[in-house]
């Protein structure tokens, strides 16, 4: 008898269908409007949409880039003004960029065991190079804040060109900062198929194309960077296709500067290397003079040791550190 209640028991919670109350939760995707921005740009077969404010509002700024069907998100982040690493003198300017695909992107799973995503091929190390290349120069020489740029492709189509999206999602996210980037910049591809110079073309046409070029630049027609490959063609034809990728480059950049204008941004200032000194003198009463002169005499020395054959990469840094400035004519 216990034993037959039992199964009834077991058989009617198998079918029962209890009510379960459920809490709906709006997650709206449209971006709010009172941050989220976006502007287009009719440059190729395909406009070019600039949207910011709607995802990752942590960083310095945001910036999705998209063409068709085809997305990269590109951050931006860097140390604080006051932070000992910002404080410290040094050369060059210490930005990191980063090219990091993803299987989603396209659609995939990781093939791997773990089904995690793999390390960086040889073509995005060379991707992650030619974002370097077009925006580094736009960071001023006493520059010090440790600035990290990262480019994730969303999703990619097969005519997708994440180089020319990546260039021109870090310009917009570097331009939309408070961060002192001196830019923008902006990238096209150009190619020529017969006698038709095409914009940001797709796949099939590069493959059938005489040439192959890639543009980074600035404001006043100025070349950032340029990639080129392909057959041997006239200077009036390589003349051409820089006019004709420098007309779709001054509207991205105009597209640049007027969403910036619409979201107010405020850049931080930029201190020259001397004015800093003068004050330094100013406050604990040093005279100016004899503080350039130490200055010229520590940069002479510190040249002597970065100019030495003899030096390997350890024995140099072990020399600047242990302030060794011991130097032969």
């Amino acid at each position: 008898m216990i034993f037959k209640f039992k199964i009834n028991l077991l058989f009617l919670l198998r079918n029962a269908r209890p009510t379960r109350v459920v809490h709906s939760l709006s997650l709206s995707t449209t971006a709010n409007p009172k941050t989220a921005h976006s502007i287009s740009v009719p440059v190729g077969e395909q406009p070019i949409v600039f949207k910011t404010g709607h995802v990752a509002r942590l960083t310095a700024s945001s910036v999705i880039a998209s063409q068709g069907d085809s997305a990269v998100l590109a951050t931006c982040v860097a140390n604080p003004p006051d932070s000992e690493s910002s404080q410290i003198p040094g050369g060059g300017v210490p930005l990191t960029v980063d090219y990091r695909p993803s299987a989603a992107a396209v659609g995939r799973i990781p093939t791997n065991y773990l089904r995690r995503e793999l390390g960086q091929s040889d073509a995005d190390i060379l991707t992650s190079r030619i974002i370097d290349r077009s925006i580094r120069s736009r960071f001023p020489p006493n520059y010090r804040r440790s600035t990290q740029v990262i480019c994730k492709p969303l999703s990619l189509d097969d005519d997708g060109d994440s180089a020319v999206l990546s260039i021109n999602a870090a310009s917009v996210a570097l331009h939309l900062s408070e961060l002192n980037f001196q830019g923008p910049v902006a990238a096209v591809r150009v190619a020529r198929l017969g006698n038709e110079l095409i914009v940001n073309p797709s796949r099939k046409i590069l493959t059938n194309s005489k040439f192959n070029l890639l543009l980074t630049g600035g404001r006043d027609d100025k070349t950032v960077m340029l990639e080129m490959d392909g057959q041997e063609i006239t200077l009036d034809e390589f003349e051409s296709a820089l006019d004709k990728a420098y007309s779709k480059i001054r509207q991205i950049l105009d597209a640049q500067d007027k969403l910036s204008v619409e979201i107010g941004v405020k850049k931080e200032k930029s201190h020259d290397i001397s004015q800093i000194t003068d004050s330094l003198a100013k406050a604990g009463n040093v005279d100016s003079d004899l503080m350039k002169s130490v200055s010229e005499i520590c940069e002479q020395k510190v040249y002597y040791i970065l100019t030495d054959l003899s030096h390997d990469k350890l024995t140099r840094d072990n020399a600047i550190k242990a302030g060794d400035f011991r130097y032969s004519s």
